[in-house]
C-alpha cells in the first residue's frame, strides 16, 4: 500500500468515526491550537539558544576589542617609556663624565626635536629637574613662581629604580593641548626627567567603534585621563566632589569588575561596560548603551519570529483548505447516504408491494406456464430486495453504523437459501452445481445469518459468472477450537466454507489488487468475460473488508465475538 492509499484509508476511517460537524470544528480548533503552541515552543527554544549564543559572542567580541585598545595604549606608552629611559641613561652617563647642565639641556632639545617629527612616537616636550635646575628640551621658560619640585610629575616619580609614573592629563602651556606625562627618577633619587605625550596621539591608536557611546581612560585613583566628553578630563571621580554620583559608582564598579563586562545605569540609561587594565594603573573603559548593543540581535530575533509566524499562517491556510474540503466531503457523503437510504426504502416498499400482489396471484394460478412466469417475477423481486439490502449495508458501512446481529440460525437453512439462489443460474449456463456438507456439523449455530448468506452468495455468484464449462461446488465443514476463557471446546467451532469452480481463476499478477476497484489495463479484459470488472473486487457486503490473501489462498474472516467464519479457497484455476 503506497503513501496515498494509507492516507486515503485513514481519511475514510476518520470520516466514519467523526460525523458531527461541530466535533470536527472542535478538532480543527484543537489542532490549530496544538500546532500553534508547538510552533511557539520551538520558536522560543530556538530564539533562546540563538540569543544566548549571540550574546556570548557579542560580549566576547567587546572584551576582545577593548583588550586590543588597551594593548594599543600600552604600546604607545611603552614607546614613550623607552625614549625616556634611553635619554635618562645618556644623561646620567654624561653627568658621570663631567657634562654640564647646559650640555644635558642640549641633549634634551635634540631628543625632543627628533621625536617631534618621528613616525614612531611624537613628543610634545622633554624636560626635567637635574641638580635642582629645571631643564626644558622645548626651550620653554617657566613663569615666575613655577616650582618644579612641587609639580605632579616630580612628586609622583617613584623612588624605585627604572619605575615610571603616569601623570594624568593636563594642559600644556606651550602648545595649549592636552598631554600625558611620564616621569622617571634618576639614580641620585633627586633628579627627575619627564616627557609629555599628546593625548590625541594616545587616543589615535584606540580602535574606533560604532557601538561605543562613551570611551573613558581612568586611573585607579579615579582620575579621568581621557573622556569622550573632554570637560571630564582631569576630574577625580573618587573625590569628595563626586561622592554619591553615578560617576563615583562607575569608578568603583570598574575597579571591582576584574575586567568582566557588567551593566551599569548611568543617568537613567543602561550601559554595558567593558574595561581593560593598562600599565597596571589605568583602565580603558567603553560604555555601550544596551539597546544599541543588542539592536541587531533583537532585529534578527524579530525577523525569525515573523518567519515562524508566516510559516504557521501558511500551515493554517493549507490546513483550513483541507479541512473545508473534508467538511464538504462529509456533507456530500451524508447527503448521499441519506439519499441512498431513502431511495432504498422507497424501492423496497414498492417491490414488497409487487411481491405481495404476485403471491396473491400465484394462489389463483393453475396454468403451469403462468406459475413459472410468476415464480420468475418472485425470484427477480427477491433479487431486487437483496440488492436494496446491499445498498443499505453500503450506506451503513460508509456512515460507520454497520453492526453484526447475532442470532441462532440453522446451517442447513442457510445452505438451502444459497442453493435456491444460485442453482437456477448454474443450470441456465449448463453447469453442475452441488453442495458437500460435513454430516457431523452442528445444525444450530449462533451468528449473523444474513451476513454469511451474503458472503456465500457473492462467492457462488462470481463462480457461476466466470465459469463457462464444468461446474461449481460448495463445501461446508468445521474445526473444533481449543477452550478460550469460559468457553469450552464444544461451545464454539470454526465454520469452514469453500467454493470451487472450473472457471478462469485469478491471475497471480491480479492477486494484490483483488479487493480494489477494478481499472482494466486493456479493453480485452472487459470484452472477454461478461462482468469481469467485478472479478477483481469480489465484492462482498459487508464482509468485503474482512477478505485477504494467505499463502496462496484467500480468506474471508467475520468475527462478532460470538462466532467466527472463515472461507479458504485455492486460487489455482479456481475462483
Amino acid at each position: 500500500m503506497n503513501f496515498y492509499s494509507e492516507i486515503s484509508y485513514i481519511l475514510i476511517v476518520f470520516s466514519r468515526t467523526i460525523e458531527n460537524e461541530n466535533r470536527v470544528r472542535v478538532l480543527y480548533g484543537i489542532i490549530l491550537v496544538v500546532v500553534g503552541l508547538a510552533f511557539a515552543t520551538v520558536g522560543v527554544y530556538i530564539s533562546k539558544d540563538y540569543l544566548e549564543s549571540v550574546k556570548q559572542e557579542t560580549l566576547l567580541a567587546g572584551k576582545m576589542s577593548n583588550a586590543k585598545d588597551a594593548e594599543a595604549i600600552n604600546g604607545f606608552l611603552a614607546r614613550g617609556e623607552s625614549v625616556l629611559r634611553v635619554t635618562t641613561r645618556i644623561a646620567e652617563k654624561s653627568l658621570d663624565h663631567g657634562a654640564t647642565l647646559a650640555q644635558i639641556e642640549s641633549l634634551l632639545i635634540s631628543e625632543a626635536e627628533y621625536y617631534r617629527h618621528s613616525n614612531d612616537i611624537v613628543l610634545c616636550n622633554m624636560f626635567g629637574l637635574l641638580r635642582d635646575e629645571f631643564l626644558s628640551g622645548g626651550r620653554w621658560t617657566p613663569a615666575a613662581g613655577y616650582v618644579p619640585s612641587v609639580r605632579p610629575w616630580y612628586q609622583n616619580a617613584p623612588m624605585e629604580k627604572d619605575k615610571v609614573a603616569l601623570i594624568p592629563t593636563h594642559l600644556d602651556p606651550h602648545s595649549g593641548e592636552q598631554v600625558v606625562t611620564i616621569s622617571l627618577r634618576l639614580s641620585d633619587k633627586k633628579s627627575v626627567l619627564a616627557v609629555d605625550l599628546f593625548l590625541k596621539d594616545l587616543i589615535a591608536d584606540v580602535k574606533k567603534s560604532d557601538l561605543s557611546n562613551m570611551l573613558v581612560i581612568i586611573d585607579k585613583k579615579g582620575v579621568v585621563i581621557s573622556h569622550t566628553d573632554i570637560t571630564q578630563n582631569g576630574k577625580n571621580y573618587l573625590s569628595a566632589d563626586f561622592w554619591g554620583t553615578d560617576e563615583e559608582k562607575l569608578a568603583r564598579a570598574i575597579s571591582f569588575a576584574s575586567e568582566e563586562p557588567f551593566v551599569f545605569n548611568l543617568r537613567g540609561r543602561d550601559y554595558r561596560v567593558f574595561s581593560a587594565l593598562v600599565q597596571g594603573d589605568w583602565y580603558v573603559v567603553r560604555l555601550v548603551e544596551e539597546r544599541t548593543l543588542w539592536k541587531t540581535l533583537n532585529i534578527a530575533v524579530l525577523r525569525n519570529a515573523i518567519l515562524i509566524f508566516l510559516i504557521y499562517v501558511l500551515f493554517v491556510l493549507l490546513f483550513t483548505a483541507v479541512f473545508a474540503k473534508y467538511l464538504r466531503l462529509i456533507r456530500v457523503n451524508r447527503s448521499k447516504t441519506a439519499f441512498l437510504t431513502s431511495m432504498s426504502r422507497e424501492i423496497r416498499s414498492s417491490v414488497n408491494g409487487i411481491l405481495g400482489m404476485n403471491s396473491i396471484v400465484q394462489k389463483e394460478l393453475h396454468d403451469d406456464n403462468m406459475k413459472e412466469y410468476s415464480n420468475n417475477i418472485q425470484s427477480a423481486g427477491q433479487s431486487i430486495i437483496s440488492l436494496v439490502n446491499d445498498v443499505l449495508d453500503v450506506s451503513k458501512i460508509e456512515s460507520g453504523r454497520l453492526s453484526i446481529e447475532s442470532m441462532e440460525y440453522d446451517v442447513f437453512t442457510v445452505l438451502q437459501e444459497c442453493y435456491n439462489e444460485n442453482e437456477p443460474k448454474a443450470k441456465a449456463k449448463g453447469l453442475t452445481f452441488h453442495i458437500d456438507c460435513d454430516p457431523d456439523i452442528p445444525s444450530c449455530l449462533w451468528g449473523d445469518q444474513n451476513r454469511i448468506i451474503q458472503i456465500i452468495n457473492n462467492l457462488l455468484s462470481n463462480a457461476v459468472k466466470f465459469t463457462e464449462v464444468g461446474g461449481v461446488s460448495l463445501s461446508v465443514g468445521f474445526d473444533n477450537l481449543p477452550p478460550i476463557g469460559s468457553l469450552r471446546t464444544d461451545d464454539y467451532i470454526m465454520l469452514k466454507i469453500a467454493v470451487k469452480d472450473t472457471g478462469v481463476g485469478i491471475r497471480k499478477e491480479d492477486r494484490d489488487t483483488i479487493f480494489k476497484r477494478y481499472l482494466p489495463k486493456n479493453p480485452k479484459d472487459e470484452s472477454d468475460i461478461e462482468g469481469y470488472k467485478t472479478l477483481k473486487g469480489v465484492y462482498i457486503t459487508p464482509g468485503t473488508k474482512a477478505l485477504f490473501f494467505v499463502d496462496g489462498k484467500f480468506a474471508a474472516v467475520l468475527d462478532s465475538g460470538k462466532y467466527s467464519f472463515k472461507e479458504f479457497k485455492d486460487v489455482e484455476g479456481t475462483q
